[in-house]
């Protein structure tokens, strides 16, 4: 199971299609209405090869809009069988939104399921290797992904739910889609606290971490009260090369929570510390890094691939929804590339400092 696009739910388009353009030098690759015109329905974003659908049609968003703020209301997953998905779901006690439907440009087939609290998953059954979204004819595509920001794959999403709801969150995702439980994460400060689990599938990249609060203040819960229930918290942007697009989407207008320079002081202290060589060039990245507020993590049996993670200020004038920009670095190892894995648990504990420190600037943090 593979992620395919993000559906953002808002009450207009075009504020936030032109944003995507804008600044994080998204694509827009339609749909239109007539003469050239822009639907004010839907639209296309293609952010790097990532799509972003943003939809404001009240058939499908009405609902969601009416109990929560503009966010990600519907995550895609590829599958490799559709009606067998589809069977497991329905056999567990989920809700199938929509049945199989056949894409009336041969791409492939899809449907829908209701997803944990207010989520939809919509689930596809691809016969190209491209992603496609239903319902939007296939465009000249050809420039998505240009313009420098390396953007390749959604890496992971996390979901937020209230107190008491991690457990059956993990067992609904586990029942009905198949998703396996990895990393246990207990996160806290003299303040908050949270607890998070990695969920991932076993036939393919698709990782769903779940929080909960663990305490009354957490952000987690701040999340809560804000979105006025679960939803997504966050979604993981995969680049190739996170110094060069972190330092576009910056240059473009994207704000990112800052981190202290104490961090990378502390960085250099810690065992297995290296930069993999001693060159200017690589001196020079370090730097940037640094100045970039980018965080780093390795895992203690291979320090030569780390896992590079910043994070957006939320999207919305409320702490909801905001990307991670994550890059995992490919080494050799006995003459095979390895990549780093996981979530860099010492980067989660700064994510959520972070994410403390503008609570406290909210004055929300008691």
């Amino acid at each position: 199971m593979e992620f395919n696009h993000l559906s953002f739910y808002v009450d207009a388009v075009a504020p936030w299609r032109d944003r995507f353009v804008k600044h994080w030098g998204g694509v827009w690759a339609g749909p239109e209405v007539g003469n050239g015109q822009p639907s004010d329905r839907l639209a296309l974003v293609y952010v790097g090869r990532v799509p972003l659908l943003i939809v404001a049609a009240p058939d499908i968003v009405g609902d969601y809009l009416q109990h929560h703020p503009p966010g990600i209301g519907d995550v895609a997953l590829r599958v490799i069988d559709l009606e067998q998905t589809l069977g497991q779901v329905a056999s567990a006690g989920g809700v199938v939104v929509q049945p199989p439907q056949v894409d009336p440009w041969g791409r492939g087939r899809w449907g829908k399921i209701r997803g944990w609290g207010s989520l939809s998953h919509t689930l596809l059954e691809s016969w190209q290797p491209e992603n496609w979204v239903p319902g939007i004819a296939p465009g000249d595509c050809s420039t998505a992904g240009s313009g420098g920001v390396l953007i390749t794959a959604i890496d992971h999403a996390v979901v937020n739910v209230p107190t008491g709801e991690l457990s059956q969150a993990i067992a609904w995702y586990a029942s009905q889609l198949g998703f396996q439980p990895r990393q246990r994460f207990t996160i806290d400060t003299p303040r908050s606290g949270l607890r998070s689990q990695v969920l991932a599938h076993p036939q393919g990249s698709a990782q769903l971490p779940i929080n909960e609060p663990a305490t009354a203040n957490s952000q987690v819960q701040e999340f809560l009260d804000y979105n006025r229930g679960g939803g997504i918290q966050h979604v993981a942007l995969h680049t190739e090369d996170i110094v060069h697009t972190v330092g576009r989407l910056r240059a473009g207008g994207v704000k990112f929570l800052p981190v202290p320079p104490s961090y990378y002081e502390a960085l250099r202290q810690r065992p297995g510390y290296q930069i993999n060589g001693s060159s200017e060039r690589l001196c020079q990245r370090e730097a940037a890094i640094a100045q970039l507020q980018i965080l780093v993590d390795w895992e203690p049996h291979l320090p030569q691939a780390r896992l590079l993670q910043t994070f957006t200020q939320p999207l919305l004038s409320i702490p909801t929804i905001f990307f991670e920009l994550i890059q995992r670095q490919v080494v050799q190892v006995k003459e095979k590339d390895v990549q780093a894995q996981g979530f860099g648990e010492r980067n989660f504990q700064a994510l959520f400092e972070a994410i403390e420190r503008e609570q406290m600037k909210r004055g929300s943090l008691a």
